[in-house]
């Protein structure tokens, strides 16, 4: 069983929160494996496309 799982930092230039590349009013990438771990960890479930849709982390 993985009791963690540590993903990299994304890189330069792109969305902190979902490491995908998008403009501040677009939603994040639901389906990033970057923003599903941290938002996982800080939330204890998996993000919707309405999570996403909203910007919350």
């Amino acid at each position: 069983m993985i009791d963690k799982i540590h993903v990299l930092s994304p890189r330069p230039g792109v969305c902190p929160v979902c490491a995908a590349r998008h403009g501040p009013e677009e939603p994040h990438d639901h389906r990033s494996l970057y923003y599903i771990v941290h938002f996982y960890q800080k939330n204890k479930r998996f993000p919707t496309e309405e999570d996403a849709t909203a910007n919350t982390t």
